[in-house]
């Protein structure tokens, strides 16, 4: 089940993609047309939802890369046309345009969309971990409801018809988490601190304590860990949290782990193996 996405105005994610749908122009429209060795042909209306998910997954990105995305990828400028608007040589925009692609391709994987569409394949639980901290970093860009309110929602849809709405849930409850912690870490480093501490307790604790409830049991643990912020608020508001060492700004890394535990869960991933360390 893909999450709605949602439409703010003068929306940036908004890029200017090509009307016609039958020769891919660069590569990531490219990632939106064809799988792997496989010519496929696609309606305008299967390939707006890809363009889309392109779009999601660029709004997490620097402003300045993108810029550069949009420009080069979208309206198609020349590196020398582009360069003079972000006031840089033609071999600087070439340059940050290959970081830009370099920093987009594990969120485009970790996309729900292009992940189903093109049945990306993932070996290691430490890979799936690495693709779901990923989309939890995609959708901290969106604005869902506050914490305590998708808490409030997780436990209306338990034993209902909506049951299969609680990994959507819970992947929000920790985009917020990763939005908060992310006015410490900068977001691609807090990703990599999720998945090492993801792929530490995973060697510590394996997979049977997850199993026996899934979902459920992530949302009485997250419920657990919200419930300890809440409680803790004032001290860490007065100065008397210290974030290298704090169990109040533990629980939000523990949020966001959930959450992607939970996105493992819905992928049918989390039973991979762990990739052996040396």
């Amino acid at each position: 089940m893909d999450r709605p996405r949602q439409e703010t105005p003068g929306d940036h994610r908004r890029w200017a993609w090509t009307a016609d749908p039958k020769t891919p122009f660069n590569p990531i429209d490219a990632i939106m047309r064809t799988a792997p060795g496989q010519a496929i042909d696609e309606s305008a209306e299967e390939l707006q939802i890809l363009r889309e998910a392109v779009a999601q997954c660029a709004a997490a990105l620097t402003l300045e890369h993108q810029y550069l995305l949009n420009g080069i990828d979208a309206e198609r400028l020349s590196f020398r046309q582009l360069g003079p608007r972000i006031g840089m040589s033609k071999t600087h925009a070439h340059r940050l345009h290959k970081q830009a692609l370099t920093a987009i391709a594990p969120l485009l994987r970790a996309h729900p969309t292009i992940y189903r569409r093109y049945k990306l394949d993932t070996e290691t639980w430490n890979e799936a971990a690495e693709d779901a901290a990923a989309w939890i970093m995609v959708i901290a860009e969106e604005a869902p409801s506050p914490t305590s309110q998708l808490i409030a929602e997780g436990k209306q849809v338990l034993g209902t018809a909506n049951e299969d709405e609680l990994p959507l849930i819970l992947q929000d409850i920790g985009a917020n988490a990763f939005r908060f912690l992310n006015t410490f870490e900068s977001r691609d480093d807090l990703r990599k601190t999720i998945v090492n501490l993801l792929v530490e307790r995973h060697h510590k604790y394996g997979a049977g304590n997850i199993l026996e409830f899934e979902q459920v049991g992530l949302l009485v643990r997250m419920s657990d860990k919200h419930a300890r912020i809440l409680h803790g608020k004032n001290d860490w508001e007065a100065g008397k949290a210290d974030f290298d060492d704090d169990p109040y700004l533990d629980a939000y890394l523990d949020l966001v782990g959930y959450a992607c535990i939970s996105t493992m869960l819905e992928r049918d991933t989390f039973l991979l193996p762990l990739k052996e360390t040396k």
